[in-house]
């Protein structure tokens, strides 16, 4: 095939207009990997259960070989399908991988309605199969024949320093259910997956999916970009877009299938409790085929050496696969018929600015952007998931916090360390989750009163009272005061913004009572007295929950999708604040 034969459906598979009853729902857990990554099939297996399998291997031994040596490690002989492609066959070279390719030859073996796709190096969580065939899961996949389940991906950290692959410490640290993932999360050895690549996998609602109940669904609002990769649950049938074999190797293999299901008017929805987890491998040889770049690139950047004009960019890997994209995406709009059912974010991002190559238009269209303003926008798309870990370390804080009260009920004053936690994650939290826009402006009084309850109760105690004798006490005092009139600015802050000038400002007069000296507290005093807020009617705050609205619009790093640019998530506020870049202001110790 050309690589530029794109094709519209998956042949051979059965009709998608037959009507499914929830029963007769069932799952095949897909893979794709090359020889040297046979190891992880075991884990893969012992995860799924006895439950349907299809894998293809890109080797050159025989399928029925690699079948018999997984079956003596406990995969299951009725239940596992191998097929192969040959590495000498088909790329003598050793330059290619055929990615897609190998994933379009697992489905063409699947017996059962759906699939759960996952590369090889996403591990399952022990749970998800039988999660998936709870009843009223599969009344909803039964319901939808284009519901494209999206199964939330994390990451385990390298169990060791070196740049090696230590087996030995990772593979017993991979998380099987989600208690156990929030452990590593907790001791930051796991993460959401690479929350650098606000494209790869921002769209899905990780924060909602940290309290999600096991086996609902949460759909998704909008994508927030073309680069959107998620693994996903879905019914295999005929109008089911094939993976587009003309990409190989690393980058956007799997993002074109997913931008090809969203036009076709698949719904994407999240699964609340199951998960898969990344083990940490070394890069791949297509992913340091990928990562090579042009010297004048290396030196001086991307949009320069564009402008040089002596590059050979099709000598490069990256460039070629952009090449094909920009071909795939003229036939994505000219030739499947735009169904969708998600839609992309009014602020999606605007992935081309990160293609090394342009058609003539869309190289018209970057001259005549403002750069400035287009690297703004993209410093400043936010990422459901890198804000996963401040709202994982508040719910902690807040949990400890409780836990220590009910163990020191006689002694309260034992919880001071806990109570400082618990406010210092509440003003984060509440600054983070309004930036997400995951929280509104009620939302965040609600986690800032609540910190207040506990601040106050904890100004009473004898060791934060004022007295003469300096010491430690005395530094205990100044830290903890500090703390509470950044609390109180917060507050001011927030109120401010609901237009609430009266409380706005009997919160800042009280963080100057604690800390006169407080420059963030002065500014913002000084903007009241201006008249910077917009006057309403106040109304006595009773702690409601957020609108809908506002809660839901919150939100390869596989490695052969995107081309991400690590642009950490920034946490700022536009007040002045009291918090930067995820800390708490200096003065807190």
């Amino acid at each position: 095939q050309s690589p530029t034969d794109f094709q519209l459906y998956t042949p051979h598979a059965p009709s998608c207009s037959k009507p499914l009853e929830p029963s007769a729902v069932g799952f095949t857990l897909v893979s794709q990997l090359s020889h040297d990554r046979l190891w992880m099939v075991q884990y893969h297996c012992a995860r799924w259960g006895d439950h349907p399998m299809s894998i293809a291997v890109f080797s050159d031994r025989d399928a029925g070989d690699i079948k018999s040596d997984l079956v003596l490690q406990g995969c299951s002989a009725e239940h596992l399908t191998v097929r192969t492609v040959s590495k000498s066959r088909y790329d003598p070279k050793g330059t290619e991988y055929p990615v897609n390719l190998l994933r379009n030859l697992a489905f063409s073996n699947v017996k059962t309605s759906h699939i759960v796709y996952a590369d090889i190096d996403f591990w399952p969580s022990s749970d998800l199969h039988a999660t998936l065939t709870t009843q009223r899961v599969r009344e909803r996949f039964a319901s939808d024949p284009k519901l494209a389940t999206v199964i939330p991906v994390f990451q385990l950290f390298r169990r060791c320093r070196e740049y090696k692959d230590c087996r030995g410490a990772n593979i017993p640290s991979m998380p099987k259910k989600k208690s156990g993932l929030f452990t590593l999360i907790k001791k930051k050895q796991a993460s959401t997956f690479d929350p650098t690549n606000v494209g790869g996998h921002g769209s899905t609602k990780y924060i909602t999916w940290r309290d999600q109940e096991i086996g609902t669904f949460v759909d998704l609002p909008c994508i927030k970009s073309n680069r959107y990769e998620p693994y996903l649950a879905f019914r295999y049938c005929t109008d089911l877009p094939p993976f587009q074999e003309g990409f190989t190797g690393y980058g956007k293999n799997k993002m074109t299938w997913v931008m090809q299901l969203r036009r076709a008017g698949y719904l994407f929805s999240q699964l609340g409790g199951v998960f898969l987890v990344h083990y940490p491998h070394l890069n791949s040889e297509s992913r340091q085929e990928w990562d090579k770049k042009p010297k004048a690139m290396e030196k001086h950047g991307l949009e320069t050496a564009k402008k040089k004009g002596n590059v050979d960019w099709a000598s490069f890997k990256r460039a070629r696969v952009d090449a094909l994209f920009l071909d795939f995406k003229e036939w994505l709009d000219g030739t499947v018929e735009d169904e969708s059912r998600v839609l992309m974010c009014d602020d999606a991002l605007n992935d081309d600015m990160r293609l090394w190559v342009h058609t003539d238009k869309a190289k018209d269209d970057d001259e005549e952007a403002d750069d400035d303003d287009e690297t703004a926008a993209a410093e400043e798309e936010e990422d459901d998931g890198a804000y996963f870990q401040e709202y994982t370390d508040f719910v902690q804080s807040q949990d400890a916090y409780k836990k220590c009260q009910e163990e020191h009920t006689s002694d309260p004053a034992e919880c001071s360390k806990a109570a400082s936690a618990f406010i210092e994650s509440s003003i984060l939290w509440s600054l983070v989750g309004s930036e997400s826009n995951y929280v509104g402006p009620d939302s965040q009084m609600e986690y800032l009163y609540n910190a207040e309850k506990c601040a106050i109760r904890f100004l009473a105690f004898e060791q934060f009272q004022r007295n003469d004798e300096g010491g430690e006490g005395n530094e205990k005092e100044f830290s903890f005061l500090n703390l509470v009139a950044d609390l109180y600015t917060n507050m001011a802050m927030v109120e401010k913004k609901r237009g609430f000038k009266d409380k706005a400002t009997a919160h800042v007069k009280k963080a100057l009572e604690l800390n006169p000296g407080y420059d963030a507290a002065q500014k913002v005093l000084a903007q009241i007295e201006n008249g910077e807020v917009e006057e309403e009617e106040e109304d006595d705050y009773e702690g409601e929950e957020e609108d809908e609205d506002e809660k839901g619009a919150a939100e390869d790093a596989n490695g052969d999708e995107n081309n991400a640019e690590e642009t950490p998530a920034k946490t700022t506020n536009e007040d002045g604040a009291a918090l930067k870049d995820a800390k708490v202001n200096e003065s807190i110790e």
